[in-house]
């Protein structure tokens, strides 16, 4: 492999299993990328203290990208020169690309009553709410509700097309990810992962980037890097809109794309492989 790549994903759906949230059938690719040193930054809704457990259980030390794009997290001393960020915050340089979760919130809870739609915010659901919606264990819960810049929510009735505007009207968006829809300010996963190419882009001038995601969210993300990978979702198919605009792009195209051949994580697996150790997209 002569190229040097930075690899961005998504989690849920992605690099982990819908139901199970399980990374194991993505051994083999991990394996690989942790032996030729290619960097794999974790791009998600999730909160940072969620994709902390995950790159503690990764034994991952790159930068990350939490809720949406709305902070890019980058450890003390991973890159070797200076750059501009926000803040420092236990043993992190972040950058903070959203909008804060108090406004958002409440911003989103107004708009619904204004639209006659029905939703149920996910900051507004108790703990055992929470863990029977999700599956998740009570601390895992706890994890996941320590928000900064993204609520998610379900949507139960009324007219989305109406909540939507009326979002955009207050300058901020909804997007749909695996689970949940979100709300946010005006940040999202590709201007995030864009800020990261650029550091890396310092320490490895020639570096090629590849996204892999299995969502809407993840489409500005996948619509930056170098190579995209589009994964099957657990039911079988790719979301229509990430079909709609990656299928037969790659005829006559600078970007290469591929869709995975499994579900989850077993085509991250494979797409992986196939890309950076066989060279499938050269």
């Amino acid at each position: 492999m002569s190229k040097k790549w930075v690899v961005f994903t998504d989690l849920d759906g992605t690099l982990l299993d819908y139901n199970t949230y399980s990374f194991l059938p993505a051994h083999k690719s991990l394996k690989f990328l942790d032996e030729q040193d290619i960097p794999l930054c974790m791009v998600t809704s999730k909160t940072r203290a969620e994709v902390e457990e995950f790159r503690k259980l990764l034994s991952n030390n790159a930068p990350f990208i939490s809720e949406n794009g709305g902070g890019v997290f980058v450890p003390q001393g991973y890159f070797p020169f200076s750059f501009d960020f926000d803040r420092i915050d236990s043993g992190y340089k972040v950058i903070e690309l959203g909008m804060r979760h108090a406004i958002l919130l409440k911003e989103l809870v107004e708009a619904a009553r204004a639209t006659d739609v029905f939703i149920k915010p996910l900051s507004l659901l108790s703990k055992d709410e929470l863990i029977e919606l999700t599956d998740l264990s009570p601390h895992q819960v706890e994890l996941m509700m320590d928000r900064a810049y993204d609520e998610p929510f379900i949507f139960e009735g009324g007219d989305m097309r109406r909540l939507v505007k009326k979002i955009g009207e207050k300058g901020l968006k909804i997007t749909k990810g695996g689970r949940f829809f979100h709300v946010t300010g005006k940040s999202n996963k590709g201007a995030a992962v864009e800020r990261l190419i650029e550091l890396f882009r310092r320490l490895y001038p020639g570096i090629r980037t590849v996204a892999l995601g299995d969502s809407e969210n993840d489409l500005p993300m996948l619509k930056v890097a170098d190579a995209a990978v589009i994964v099957k979702g657990c039911n079988g198919d790719y979301n229509g809109i990430l079909y709609k605009e990656f299928y037969d792009s790659n005829k006559g195209a600078d970007k290469k794309v591929l869709f995975s051949d499994g579900i989850g994580p077993y085509g991250w697996n494979s797409a992986i492989l196939e890309i950076l150790e066989g060279g499938g997209l050269d």
